[in-house]
């Protein structure tokens, strides 16, 4: 961030100093980090604008193919999103109790066709022309019902005298958009997975790991953000079949019809992990060791269940 602000001060790009003439003039070339930054394209940028729109794009990559989804725990922070305009001035954090807080506001205003455009789960534009992010919670604001959870901090400009870390950088933050595949991951043991067993239904696992397709059964746009309140199905990727409960034993199964879930569900406890007779078994308690290994099946219980998430 330091190199670039300085090359764009002296020279019409920005970029790293890749070489030194003869006569000591610095060469602006391609950012030296791109690759580790996942950048696309590795530079050099005309505006300040289109670095940090490239930076926003790289973060879903950069979490695709660097962080490990088994030792991450992200349950330490709140959730934040960064704000610029189009010129790259007037940038703004946006703070939220949790991603889906942050995923509704984002609904609301973009039904109300706000003029916000969204880079990535961290990362959003605003035409500073035409409103400013916090006029969203104005009592007449898409998201006015939402005041009391988002939290919107203004920083200098770019081109100000305070040059501050706004936020915490290229943070890893799950996508949760219709059409996406993920891992299905427990919250209080990330070591383990929904797996979709060969003989049809739906285990957790230490040793291995499926991923599903979310959808949202309202739209059949891919891209489309899912919320809590919406209603979505899970499709295995190995098959293309859909999870479904067995309505006799409550297990979670794989078939062509599939059920339909409310995306809460994931975090709302209805799916505990149990042993062949379908005892639940409680994944903080003393048995997790014990029982967690192959083929021990999800069950559709009636509260008690585990917190799970969807990684990519």
């Amino acid at each position: 961030m330091a190199q670039a602000q300085l090359a764009t001060l002296a020279y019409p790009q920005i970029g790293s100093i890749t070489a030194i003439t003869e006569s000591g003039e610095p060469v602006i070339g391609k950012f030296s980090t791109a690759a580790a930054e996942a950048l696309v394209p590795k530079g050099l940028f005309s505006t300040a604008a289109e670095y940090f729109t490239a930076l926003g794009k790289a973060a879903p990559r950069r979490s695709q193919l660097q962080y490990d989804e088994c030792n991450r725990d992200s349950g330490h922070f709140s959730t934040l999103g960064a704000f610029k305009n189009k010129t790259g001035e007037a940038r703004y954090t946006v703070t939220t109790p949790s991603l889906e807080v942050l995923d509704e506001w984002w609904r609301l205003v973009q039904e109300k066709g706000d003029p916000i455009e969204r880079i990535s789960p961290d990362l959003y534009v605003y035409d500073w022309d035409k409103m400013y992010p916090y006029d969203t919670l104005n009592d007449d604001g898409a998201a006015a019902k939402l005041k009391d959870r988002v939290l919107f901090t203004h920083w200098d400009s770019v081109e100000g005298n305070y040059h501050i870390q706004h936020m915490f950088p290229n943070q890893p933050a799950p996508n949760h958009i219709t059409g996406k595949t993920f891992y299905i991951r427990s919250k209080s043991d990330p070591t383990v997975f929904w797996v979709h067993d060969p003989n049809g239904v739906i285990v957790a696992s230490k040793g291995r790991r499926t991923k599903f397709q979310i959808h949202r059964k309202d739209t059949k746009e891919d891209g489309a953000v899912i919320i809590p309140k919406d209603q979505i199905t899970i499709t295995s990727v190995q098959n293309s079949q859909q999870v479904a409960t067995d309505r006799e034993t409550g297990q979670l199964v794989v078939n062509k019809a599939g059920d339909t879930y409310a995306f809460s569900d994931l975090r709302g406890h209805p799916f505990g992990v149990g042993d062949k007779q379908g005892t639940t078994i409680d994944l903080n308690g003393s048995f997790r060791c014990y029982n967690i290994g192959e083929n021990v099946p999800i069950m559709k219980v009636d509260g008690g269940g585990d917190e799970w998430e969807l990684v990519a």
